[in-house]
This record gives structure tokens, sequence and C-alpha cells, in this order.
């Protein structure tokens, strides 16, 4: 597969006019260094404090680093408990209303946005391709309201080896497409044939933000380095507009492993 690099809208953060044509036009918007990266990476040191608690890091190398240990991937049951650990975090929460986030919502939204407190890091293990997001449009989980958006930030440096998120622009343009359970992986997506699009990505480093509409495809890209990939998924709608109860709930809250 093929990436272009995203289209980044710095340049114009402060015109929420442009703003809101280029994501009317291609379904996303990137900037680099939008919010403070020392918040950003003390949201990973504090997962990955998490995480080394459970044994799941290598201990001999600078935490901060997140390389792998030498174990097995979490199971589904430990993947809850990390999860209901982190939503607990104050750093995790606190980085989904950041100002610089909140005010480009505004202007994108045209009104006070709603932050849905189902805030998720996604944990990317090594080669855990079963835990691969495929690509899909945010609607299907979401519902409510279209005119919802997601910002996605990594937490830490995001080459290719390690993946990151893509983006297809004007993706969102084709409407809500359907959706399939797949074999090879615990997430639903389009079929391949809606998928054969063109894809942006980037090389990612903390403070950068990628926000999307919730009908914009876009999927998890492979982790063949030999950390864990860090990110966060916050979602935010206009005050006042139809939303999916269960998003009132923290990630995972109601889940339970099977």
């Amino acid at each position: 597969m093929n990436f272009q690099p995203p289209i980044a809208s710095n340049a114009t953060l402060h015109d929420s006019e442009a703003l809101r044509a280029r994501m009317q036009e291609i379904g996303y918007l990137f900037f680099r260094g939008l919010v403070n990266p020392t918040h950003v990476l003390n949201v990973r040191r504090e997962v990955l404090q998490i995480l080394s608690r459970y044994g799941i890091l290598d201990s001999s190398v600078e935490l901060i680093k997140g390389r792998m240990g030498d174990g097995s991937t979490p199971t589904r049951h430990e993947l809850l408990t990390l999860h209901r650990e982190i939503n607990k975090l104050e750093s995790f929460n606190s980085l989904a209303h950041a100002p610089e986030i909140l005010s480009l919502m505004y202007g994108i939204l045209e009104g006070e946005a709603l932050v849905h407190t189902r805030k998720i890091c996604r944990l990317k293990y090594p080669n855990d391709d079963y835990d691969l997001v495929l690509p899909h449009q945010d609607y299907f989980y979401i519902r409510g309201s279209l005119e919802t958006y997601s910002a996605w930030l990594p937490l830490g440096d995001i080459d290719i080896s390690i993946g990151g998120l893509a983006v297809a622009p004007k993706s969102h343009l084709r409407g809500f497409l359907p959706h399939e359970k797949s074999a090879t992986s615990r997430f639903t997506g389009v079929n391949p044939k809606e998928a054969d699009c063109v894809w942006h990505r980037s090389d990612y480093a903390p403070g950068d933000v990628l926000i999307f509409h919730s009908l914009t495809l876009h999927q998890g890209l492979p982790n063949r380095s030999d950390r864990v990939r860090l990110s966060v998924d916050y979602r935010y709608q206009r005050e006042g507009t139809e939303l999916e109860p269960s998003h009132l709930k923290p990630h995972f809250e109601d889940m339970t492993a099977p």
C-alpha cells in the first residue's frame, strides 16, 4: 500500500471558516505540534508505568521507550484490566480537554463541544495483527450525530515501523458504508474493495493531532517494531446534538473478557 503525506492545516489554525471548508472537502484536519508535547509525554509515561507493573515491558530499557518484554501479548482479560486503570488517569482525561483542541473544535462545530466520556487509549503490541484496526468509519461504532469528530493523538514518536494511523481523504463523501466482521481481526471494517483508495499517513510526533469526520475511512497500520504503540482517541460533537448513550460511559466499562 502506497501512502501520501497528509495535508497540514497549521497555516489556517485560526481561520475557522477555512478549516470547516477543508474538513468538508477532504474529511480531516492534520496539525503539527498543536498541543503541548509535555502533557502528551506525561500521559505516555503514566500509561507505560501501568504496563510496566503488569510485566509487559522490558525492564532493562528506559521506561519511556516502551520496549515490549519477552512475554506473550496480554490476554483479553489483561487488556480490560489495563484499560480500566488507564481510564482513571487524570492526565489521560484532561488531554481531551486541552484548550488548543477545544478552541479548534469550537470553530469546526460553530458552538460548544461536548467531549465524549468514552476516551480510548490504543495499546498496539508488536506483530499483533489480530488487534489491527481495519479500514472503517467511526460512525459504525459511534452512531448518534453524523457531525461527530475524532481526534487522534500519538503518545510518542511514530514512524512507519511502528505504524500509526492512515486516513482516506474525501472518503466521507461516499456516505455510510456497509461494515463486516473479519476473521483476521477483532475489529469490524469495510469490504477491502471499499478500502482500495488513496491513503494519507505521516511520521508523527508528540503534540501532533489528526481530526476527522465520523464518516472518514481510517485504519491502523501494522506495528513491526519492538515497542508498544500508544495513541489516544477523543471524540467531540456539538452540545445538544444526538448522542449514543454508551458514550457517556468510560471505555470497556461494561465489557467482559470472553
